[in-house]
C-alpha cells in the first residue's frame, strides 16, 4: 500500500524494488518498462486531478497516484520524496505508476 514513513532510507532498503534515477528512467525508458522502481527527487507541482511531477535536479517525471496510493498535498511540494512504482512508457516518455510514496 501507499506508506508515507519519515524514515525514507531504511524503508528503501527493505523495498524490493530496485533504485533508478530519473535521468535513468529519461535516457532508457524501453529498458525499465513495467518494472517496478524506487525513484527519489523533490515532489513539485500538480499536474492533474491524479498526476504530479517528480523532479531531481533538471530532470522532471510524471507520476501518476493511483486509488491505492493518494495525491499529495499541495503544502508537501519542494518535500523530498522517493516514488516506488512501476515504469510506464507513452509515446517513448516514461511515467511512474505509484504504488508508495516516501516523504523524508
Amino acid at each position: 500500500g501507499c506508506q508515507k514513513t519519515s524514515d525514507g532510507a531504511a524503508a528503501v532498503e527493505k523495498s524490493p524494488s530496485a533504485a533508478a534515477s530519473i535521468a535513468e528512467l529519461l535516457r532508457e525508458p524501453k529498458a525499465y518498462a513495467g518494472k517496478d522502481v524506487a525513484v527519489k527527487g523533490v515532489f513539485s507541482g500538480i499536474c492533474c486531478e491524479s498526476d504530479f511531477f517528480l523532479k531531481d535536479g533538471m530532470d522532471t517525471i510524471e507520476v501518476h497516484a493511483a486509488r491505492m496510493c493518494p495525491m499529495p498535498s499541495k503544502s508537501r511540494i519542494r518535500s523530498k520524496l522517493t516514488v516506488v512504482g512501476t515504469v510506464m512508457v507513452r509515446n517513448g516518455q516514461p511515467a511512474l505508476a505509484a504504488k508508495e510514496l516516501r516523504f523524508e
